[in-house]
């Protein structure tokens, strides 16, 4: 579907599909991957920072390194 039958389907005061929120989400890629970028709305780096912020906050946490035993007898 391109843009003019995605616009077709909108409905004004109705949630987004999401097929159309993957639409929505497909043309602002393509939009930054061709150089225009929205420095001002959903591109500012207010907007990149939270977002990098919140995907750190959700990494697994990191193994603790278990102290090495030396001189005995090893584990089989």
């Amino acid at each position: 579907m391109g843009l003019a039958g995605a616009l077709a389907q909108v409905t004004l005061g109705v949630p987004r599909s999401a097929e159309q929120t993957a639409f929505e989400e497909h043309m602002r890629k393509q939009a930054w991957e061709q150089g225009s970028v929205d420095y001002m709305g959903r591109d500012s780096f207010d907007n990149i920072w939270r977002k990098i912020t919140e995907t750190l906050a959700q990494a697994p946490p990191k193994p603790v390194p278990q102290k090495a035993v030396t001189g005995g007898i090893p584990d089989v």
